[in-house]
């Protein structure tokens, strides 16, 4: 049945792109109406679903959170030598002793490096780094091992850390061969096809010297990014220039503008009127409080008591909550007879008139609601400050007078705000079904989804692009940077399949991992879609008109996604619903379908390392594991754009066919709008 529907849906979408150009016959009006109707109707369904799900995921993930501390304590007690992960991650689930999640980096530098100056500079900046006293990075020196599908890190074993085990001197030969630009693909390639040693901490420097330049090749585990933030950009100290431009996802969602600020607003005039109460109630500030209580004072020195204790025991990690309380009590002097006396005052005969009579006023004071509101909107001048704060443009421009009117404004634009933020969560489950869930349609199965991977990688990488030839592209056709180059990657993809044998997908399902520009990939520099890559374009200029309208529909479609990335919830959701072992199914199982990665870094700076050295060029590798047989990078560095490819080795040796292919599709892409390219002319 599923399957049916992503037939219907996709024949839909097919006729409304025809109908864009050419006049609708009623029959097919009507189709689309029933199909519209269906698609509401399914939307509200999963959302009614996911709702009712609610309390179930909910005590899910209270059950399962109890269940992994009490295992990581009873692990952390049988083995008191060792250091537990207490985070899972989706990278960690899958990891296997050998499909190692290594994150790769290669830099290409002039002139030789002084591996001693390395190793100095690494241990002063990296590994001795404190702050507030503590190591930031203190795992660097201590070895990883597993216990019961749990990582652990080898207490003690920071003694036994040796620098030069991780900060090494590749050959200058390779098979024989000095290194230069016609082996160092094939040298790199078998390094990090090799293991990590496992009895050293998992991350190691090559510098690898060839005839005309240097290279470093990074290995860092993925757990040093995860657990400890470290970023890539640290390891080997690169200092980064300013880049300003916006990266590809924008627009994916609209952050809220207005709902801040008038939450901003509300905090500070609610901080003021806590200022206020204190002022007047609490003892610490006006000790004659005590000595006529009421039942309004008493009430607020209650308030300012419990709100105080619970400050101070969040502030505080050593003291208990009882002790907390106490303390308030006592330095506030609130006691029973504190009570008993506001009780006594209350009980007195003008007291009690003054409640008979405000009963008998309760009713005009009703009335007189409705106008008191009138007059706070009209009250412009006394709320001026907040209203420019909202909107420091227009309301400089405006006369007090009219300023009011921005109060009908801010109602609108905080409703319009809500609206888009509950659609954004009322789409969600259906976008979470289909894109998780569904069957693949028989169009889009290939080959890779089936490949049985062997662990080991192998990468290759093009030659480098001119990034003026991709902006004169995306100028002269309309499109984005972006968009050009996943054109140029789907293409290079649909020409491996052939070239490897493969039947051709109308599109292969990726997941797409967007780095923002001016950041070198680390823990929170980007966010992530479900990006199919259409490969039935016939040619450069229809295949590019696919790619944007896939491009589009996954950042209109996929909010929900863009969003868990951001907040580092992509990975981890699916962990603390489900046991580890079921979780590590589940993630294989998806990754069966989306078999291809890909990682586009929008716009990486100029980098200089510490010891004043520039990188001329930067590639990077994200890993592919469980069932993803192919990863593939896009990696903007500097005034030039390159692909690289990291592949399970039984993809080997056609993976690098796509290193190939891609420099060639750019060219014909700027050929076909009439841009020269620099280089000798290629085959069309």
């Amino acid at each position: 049945m599923f399957i049916l529907y992503k037939k219907a849906k996709s024949e839909n979408e097919k006729t409304s792109n025809f109908c864009e150009s050419n006049e609708i016959s009623w029959p097919m009006k009507e189709v689309n109406i029933v199909f519209s109707y269906f698609s509401s109707l399914y939307t509200f369904l999963a959302f009614c679903t996911a709702c009712s799900l609610v309390p179930w995921i909910s005590l899910t993930y209270l059950v399962m959170r109890g269940m992994r501390h009490t295992w990581n304590r009873w692990l952390e007690g049988k083995y008191p030598g060792l250091e537990f992960v207490i985070n899972t991650t989706a990278r960690t689930a899958v990891d296997t002793p050998r499909n190692q999640g290594l994150i790769c980096l290669l830099l290409s530098v002039q002139g030789n490096c002084q591996i001693q100056l390395i190793k100095n500079r690494v241990k002063e900046d990296i590994l001795e780094r404190r702050q507030g006293g503590k190591l930031v990075f203190p795992h660097l020196r201590t070895q990883l091992t597993s216990r019961w599908g749990s990582y652990a890190w080898v207490k003690g074993s920071e003694k036994e850390f040796c620098l030069d085990d991780h900060i090494l001197l590749a050959p200058t030969t390779f098979k024989g061969r000095p290194i230069s630009n016609l082996n160092i693909q094939d040298m790199t390639s078998d390094m990090i096809a090799k293991l990590l040693p496992g009895e050293i901490p998992p991350w190691q420097i090559s510098v690898i010297t060839g005839i005309d330049k240097s290279y470093l090749l990074v290995r860092l585990h993925h757990l040093y990014m995860s657990e400890e933030g470290l970023s890539l950009s640290d390891i080997l100290s690169i200092k980064q220039t300013t880049w300003e431009s916006s990266p590809v996802l924008d627009g994916v969602f609209r952050p809220p503008v207005v709902i801040p600020r008038v939450y901003a607003a509300l905090s500070e005039s609610t901080s003021n009127m806590w200022n206020e109460i204190l002022a007047q109630y609490d003892p610490a500030e006006k000790p004659e409080v005590l000595k006529h209580p009421t039942l309004r004072s008493t009430f607020y020195l209650a308030l300012i008591v419990i709100i105080s204790t619970i400050k101070s025991y969040l502030s505080s990690s050593t003291v208990s909550l009882t002790e907390t309380f106490k303390t308030e009590l006592y330095k506030r002097s609130f006691t029973l007879s504190l009570i008993s006396n506001s009780i006594y005052n209350i009980l007195s005969l003008n007291t009690v008139f003054e409640m008979f009579l405000m009963f008998f006023k309760l009713p005009l004071e009703a009335t007189k609601l409705p106008i008191r509101a009138i007059h706070l909107v009209l009250d412009t001048p006394n709320h001026l400050n907040l209203i420019i704060s909202l909107f420091p443009d227009a309301s400089s421009k405006m006369d007090v007078k009219e300023i009011y009117l921005y109060w009908l404004y801010l109602g609108h634009y905080v409703l319009q705000e809500l609206v888009y933020l509950f659609k954004v969560f009322y789409r969600a489950p259906r976008v979470l079904f289909e894109e998780l869930f569904l069957p693949e349609t028989p169009a889009n199965v290939h080959q890779l989804q089936t490949l049985s991977v062997c662990g080991r990688k192998v990468v290759s990488w093009s030659e480098s692009v001119p990034k003026d030839v991709i902006k004169q592209i995306a100028y002269a056709s309309g499109s984005t940077e972006s968009e050009i180059l996943l054109t140029a990657l789907a293409a290079s993809l649909k020409s491996y399949f052939e070239e490897a044998g493969f039947s051709l997908p109308d599109s292969v399902m990726t997941t797409c991992h967007f780095t923002k520009k001016g950041k070198i990939p680390g823990p929170g520099s980007g966010g992530f879609l479900c990006l199919p890559l259409p490969l039935t374009g016939s040619n450069v200029h229809e295949s590019l008109e696919e790619m944007k309208k896939s491009l589009f529909k996954s950042k209109k479609s996929q909010t929900v996604f863009y969003l868990a990335s951001e907040r580092g919830l992509d990975s981890s959701f699916l962990l603390s619903l489900l046991p580890t072992l079921f979780a590590k199914a589940a993630l294989y199982l998806l990754s069966r379908r989306y078999a291809v990665s890909v990682s586009l870094v929008e716009g990486t700076p100029d980098c200089t390392l510490l010891w004043g050295q520039h990188v001329d060029e930067l590639m990077y590798w994200r890993p592919a594991q469980a069932n993803v047989c192919l990863s593939l990078t896009l990696i903007c560095y500097s005034d030039s754009v390159t692909l690289g490819v990291m592949a399970d080795a039984q993809l080997s040796p056609h993976h690098a066919d796509l290193s190939v292919y891609f420099p060639k599709y750019i060219r014909n892409l700027a050929s076909s709008h009439g841009i020269p390219f620099p280089g000798p002319s290629q085959p069309q």
